[in-house]
């Protein structure tokens, strides 16, 4: 009798130590900054029209300088745009094709990293640097003129 009580316990403590520790890995996951660090760009200066989506640069402080990023949603695509010089500007899916959490912009590396404790890292040009994703980010052309950055959708 004393067996099945022992062993009655250690399944009831195994399921309460499981379960704090699942609560704990999405409470980690907030703290680690799962959620994105990048600033949403105000729809005030988007436009959309015909399948591209229309930046008037000088009205969107996020993306003044180069190094800079911003992201913005068009339509269910969430886009993470990159002042990378000047007058260059690269834009790509906003989602770690691992497991769906944000990419942010690493100015110094020149690379995405997933805001999910970094464990995947993508190039400029959406190529996987790091896994475990096995799939580059979306790419989108994104080109500037007069001032304005229409990025194709």
């Amino acid at each position: 009798m004393g067996t099945d009580t022992s062993r009655r316990e250690f399944m009831r403590d195994s399921l309460t130590t499981a379960a704090v520790a699942s609560g704990a890995g999405a409470c980690m996951c907030g703290l680690s900054g799962c959620a994105s660090k990048t600033p949403q760009i105000n729809e005030t200066f988007v436009k959309r029209n015909n399948g591209e989506v229309v930046l008037d640069i000088a009205k969107i402080p996020e993306l003044a300088h180069s190094g800079s990023s911003a992201r913005l949603t068009a339509g269910k695509k969430s886009i993470l745009v990159i002042r990378t010089g000047e007058d260059t500007y690269a834009a790509l899916s906003n989602k770690c094709t691992h497991f769906g959490r944000p990419v942010e912009y690493d100015a110094a590396a020149g690379t995405l990293v997933c805001s999910s404790f970094g464990h995947s890292a993508f190039d400029l040009s959406g190529k996987v640097l790091k896994g475990p994703a096995k799939k580059p980010l979306t790419c989108y052309e994104a080109t500037l003129k007069d001032g304005k950055l229409t990025i194709s959708v």
